[in-house]
Order: structure tokens, then sequence, then C-alpha cells
């Protein structure tokens, strides 16, 4: 395993796992196929119960030790009960998960609400649409007008999430083969640019993901292939 795939690991499990990360919001959902309840904070330990890819999660406590990033006590509701435990935080983000079922951003939306009605602007031969909808995320669509017709890319940018955050929205809105495909199990490999931003440029899969940090939030973009 070279350095930069140890220093992306590092990273997830420091930005990504952190309890700031996931203080703006009091409930999390899962974005891997399964992820076990512990009593405490010890995945040596018996399950007390599974959670499973779009369950939700409310958060109980802060994280606690051996390894504060990599646990949270969580209150999850089961057939009228309430089962408290903890959790690795690798797999949970502060989003509805995307229906697998759908592709495109979409999958995504869909379990948001708008905020406001969109805005539509011109600049030249490009028509932009913005949407915001809550839990930070704005989808903007770009058309643009040429003499072969009609062309249109989508970007969506996420407030409150780091960039690997980002990447397992990413991989959800992209998957076309069940929560149980190996591209689900991937991690990001985490860069950063000339001004230190943290990015992933990943091209692992049938599509480019493109996610970077700017000062408005997370970036999402998939690029289409030059082939």
């Amino acid at each position: 395993m070279d350095r930069s795939h140890i220093a992306g690991i590092l990273i997830l499990l420091g930005a990504l796992l952190s309890p700031t990360a996931h203080a703006h919001s009091g409930s999390l959902y899962v974005y891997g196929a399964t992820i076990p309840v512990h009593e405490n904070p010890n995945s040596a330990q018996n399950a007390l119960h599974t959670l499973s890819y779009g369950d939700q999660v409310t958060v109980a406590d802060e994280a606690v030790s051996p390894k504060p990033s990599e646990w949270l006590k969580g209150k999850i509701e089961v057939d009228a009960a309430c089962i408290v435990g903890y959790i690795r935080a690798d797999a949970l983000l502060p989003l509805p998960a995307p229906d697998l079922a759908l592709s495109g951003f979409q999958s995504l939306t869909n379990h948001l609400q708008e905020v406001g009605p969109a805005k539509s602007e011109r600049q030249e031969d490009v028509t932009t649409l913005t949407q915001h909808y809550d839990h930070g995320v704005t989808l903007s669509t770009r058309t643009f007008h040429t003499p072969y017709g009609d062309f249109e890319d989508q970007n969506l940018l996420v407030s409150n999430i780091t960039v690997a955050q980002g990447f397992l929205l990413a991989r959800s809105i992209v998957n076309q083969d069940g929560i149980d495909s190996e591209h689900m199990s991937r991690l990001p490999k985490i860069e950063e640019d000339e001004q230190g931003n943290a990015y992933v440029l990943d091209d692992g899969y049938w599509q480019i993901i493109s996610v970077k940090q700017t000062p408005d939030g997370v970036l999402i973009q998939f690029p289409e292939r030059a082939d």
C-alpha cells in the first residue's frame, strides 16, 4: 500500500468521522450495506442490532474513547422499541441515502424538500437553473445552447459535509449494481490542489466521480468520459 493511499484512509478516518463533521445534525443515515450496533464501543462484541442502507440513526452523544473519531452513540427506532448503542461512523452521512433504484441526482433530491423557487439565469449561450433543497443541498443544471442542439450538465453543492463524505454520497448516486456491489465498498483517495483544498477524482467505476472542496461547500460533478 503506497503512502498516498494510507494518507487517504487516515483523512477518511479523521475528517469524515470526526464529531464536528456531524455536529450540525441530530440524524444520520446509513450509506453502507450493513453496520452493526454494539452495546459498547468494541467491534469484537456481538451486535445488538444491524443497520441497513438508508436506515436513520439519531445521535445520542458525542463520540467516545478509545478512538473518538470512529464511534458514536446512537438511538435506533426498531418495531416501536428504541435501541441505544455504539456505531462505527465510517458510512454515516447527515443526508437521506439516495435511492439506488434511480439514476442521477434525482436519486437524492427526490428525498429532499425544495427551498424556494428555482432560479433561471442565462448568460450568452448558457442557461443555468438553480434549485435549493433542505439539508444544505443545491442542484445546478446548465444547458448549453449550440447549433447542434442543447446539452446539459449538473452539479451538486452540499454544505456541512467533508470531501470524504461527498465521495460516499457520489458513489451512491452513480451506483447501478446494488448495495452489495464492490463499488459500494470503495474508499476515496483524497488529494490536495495547489491551494490546499481537498478533492477526489475517481476513475475506478463506469463514470468519473469528481468531488472537491469549495468556499461554499463540497461540489460533486460527474464529468463525461473523453472516450
